[in-house]
């Protein structure tokens, strides 16, 4: 091994000898007109390589920020530096030669006109705007091919200079140098191609899993559909995100999580046959595309072998860890005209599978672009709806069964959409989270709710206490303690007179920073109610860190008791675990009379329901609130 390694140093040597021998007689005889060509040919092809380069970068980030995928920032980064690229080809005497090829100031001055035109419309472009995006593409993408082979002409084109000119030439001397530069310059050149494609197998692959990257499968998917529209062929598409790939990454940190996605992508590749090529898109972001024989049942059932391959735990540094993913499902050309539109199609299908509880995989349907269209003009509608004050809040009065009184009322958000009717509170919710309005919607719930309850106050009706419900989202990325604190003092409320409802699962998404959250707002004298209690998966041990003043029991179990036979058991040991904890029991969904007489004959302390009440605007509530100063109560139950 160490002689192969002295022979092949050895004959390195003599080639660069050989080498640079021949160079110096050349350089000798050609020194200033050789380095003047050499410069020139350098710096020009480097400009065209970069000014492709950036090109190519522009207009997939631009399909990127049409995804939602990329930002703004990084859109104008892209803009920029083309727009500087060709500066430096249009300008200085260096560049004159790629300026002189044939079509070359024809083709600069054609970018430069087009950088001008959609300079404002690059500069307005939002993430997510798919049309406007696919519009500035369209206007960009027709120069790619020749700024390309304008790139490949500024290598490979033979500058001309100088060949008139008759030099005294020394024969011998001349050929031994033809000769040694010939030698040498083949051993180079197959060097040079040699790290060329490797360093094309680096540019086009993954360094982290070794699986292809987003640039290779946009080239695959270019030849593939070339291949399907000639074959009369269908192509399958699949879009995979993993759905708690941040969490580990997290809790875990980056090492883990990096050597997560190896595993991932290995056992992606044993899923896979022949005839199908897996890619990582970036982050915990894979796609696949199918060929051969295509038809939405294989691409279904490949979605769950690969669903199926990821329940199964890995270990990772020590630790067993269970991932899942989401998958979209695109067929071409079923679904699109071409394949990069069936990938965002699968994106899409991608998207709303994880969104939907328990649903690992969705295939494409053409309903899912209108349902995304409108919640998209939904969240722009909200948005404007929270400054506008176009929301409003009905109260839906808690009852304590003993006394039968109203003690306190939960605000409930209602939204009146001119075009699309009445859209559910979950809804709103889930749309105020997916486009980064939780903290807005929450501060106008509370600031709401707040400043109704003074009303009530200065109006000398019974103080009763106004419960608000916190999504998820303002629990766990806002600072809720502060918002809260913040709306109690500008709205002058008493603490004592809020309280705060979080759901068991929204404490069990962080339980780590869960109870010093509720203990801050403990702090500032507001009381805390625990949503949805049966529903989550917290334990006893999780439960006693929070500082919560009254467990919510879900409405399913309420309404259980309708059932025959009727089964006391949940109700009563929810009711006694609050009682060994110190703990008021909420009931909701009370509907039936025999409900109110279980739940209090088993000494739950509040009702909530349609056997009370349903929920009624601020008016309904005050007048509510007077009849119960005159001694009426609002349920006649036994």
């Amino acid at each position: 091994m160490r002689g192969q390694q002295g022979l092949r140093f050895g004959l390195l040597i003599v080639v660069v000898g050989v080498f640079a021998v021949s160079a110096v007689f050349s350089y000798l005889r050609h020194s200033e007109t050789s380095e003047s060509l050499a410069m020139v040919h350098k710096t020009s092809a480097w400009a065209v390589s970069e000014l492709d380069s950036e090109l190519l970068k522009f207009t997939q980030t631009l399909e990127l920020v049409g995804l939602g995928a990329r930002n703004q920032e990084q859109l104008i980064l892209r803009f920029d530096l083309l727009w500087a690229r060709l500066d430096i080809l249009q300008t200085g005497s260096e560049n004159l030669e790629v300026r002189n090829l044939a079509g070359a100031a024809e083709l600069f001055d054609q970018l430069m006109t087009l950088l001008q035109q959609h300079e404002a419309a690059v500069f307005a472009l939002q993430p997510g705007e798919r049309q406007q995006a696919k519009k500035i593409f369209n206007a960009f993408h027709p120069l790619q091919p020749p700024v390309r082979e304008l790139h490949v002409d500024s290598f490979y084109d033979p500058y001309q200079v100088g060949l008139d000119t008759e030099l005294p030439v020394n024969q011998v001397g001349f050929g031994l140098s033809m000769l040694g530069l010939l030698l040498s310059g083949t051993v180079l050149v197959l060097l040079v191609v040699r790290e060329s494609a490797r360093n094309r197998l680096q540019a086009l692959h993954d360094d982290l899993t070794g699986l292809p990257n987003r640039k290779y499968f946009n080239e695959l998917l270019r030849y593939s559909e070339i291949n399907a529209r000639y074959q009369q062929t269908r192509r399958g598409l699949l879009v995979i995100d993993l759905d708690n790939f941040k969490e580990i990454n997290d809790t875990l940190g980056h090492a883990a999580g990096d050597e997560l996605l190896i595993k991932v992508a290995e056992r992606f590749r044993k899923c896979v046959g022949p005839d199908v090529d897996v890619a990582r898109l970036g982050g915990d972001e894979f796609a696949v595309l199918v060929e051969g024989t295509v038809d939405n049942h294989r691409c279904v059932q490949l979605a769950q072998k690969l669903c199926d391959r990821l329940s199964h735990g890995m270990e990772i540094r020590g630790n067993q860890v269970f991932i899942a993913a989401s998958i979209g499902v695109s067929l071409y050309p079923d679904d699109a005209d071409t394949l990069d539109q069936a990938l965002i199609n699968a994106d899409i299908a991608m998207y709303l599978a994880k969104k939907d509880d328990g649903v690992s995989y969705r295939s494409y349907d053409p309903a899912m672009n209108a349902k995304l269209l409108r919640r998209r003009e939904l969240s722009e509608h909200l948005r404007q709806a929270i400054v506008t004050d176009q929301l409003s809040l009905n109260y839906q009065p808690l009852i304590r069964l003993a006394s039968r009184q109203v003690e306190s009322v939960e605000a409930l958000l209602r939204w009146h959409h001119p075009e699309y009717g009445y859209i559910p509170p979950l809804e709103v919710i889930s749309i105020a989270e997916q486009y980064d309005l939780a903290l807005e919607l929450n501060e106008w719930v509370i600031a709401s709710a707040c400043k109704q309850s003074v009303i009530w106050q200065s109006l000398g009706l019974p103080q009763i206490k106004m419960a608000v419900n916190i999504s998820p989202a303002m629990y766990a990325k806002h600072d809720l303690v502060g918002s809260v604190s913040r709306l109690l003092n500008k709205y002058g409320m008493d603490p004592e007179q809020l309280v705060i409802e979080v759901t068991e699962d929204t404490t069990m998404r962080d339980i780590e920073s869960s109870p010093g959250i509720l203990k801050g707002l403990r702090e500032l004298g507001v009381d805390l109610a625990l949503d949805d209690f049966g529903t989550g998966y917290s334990s006893l041990s999780h439960l006693k860190q929070l500082p919560v003043q009254k467990l919510k029991i879900d409405k399913s179990f309420v309404q259980d008791l309708d059932n025959e036979p009727r089964d006391l058991r949940f109700i009563r040991s929810i009711i006694g675990l609050a009682d060994s904890l110190e703990l008021e029991v909420v009931a909701e969904g009370v509907e039936q009379q025999h409900d109110f007489t279980d739940l209090d004959r088993e000494g739950c302390t509040f009702g909530q329901g349609y056997l009370f009440s349903r929920p009624r605007d601020a008016a309904a509530i005050e007048r509510i609130l007077r009849e119960q100063q005159l001694g009426q109560l609002l349920t006649h139950a036994g």
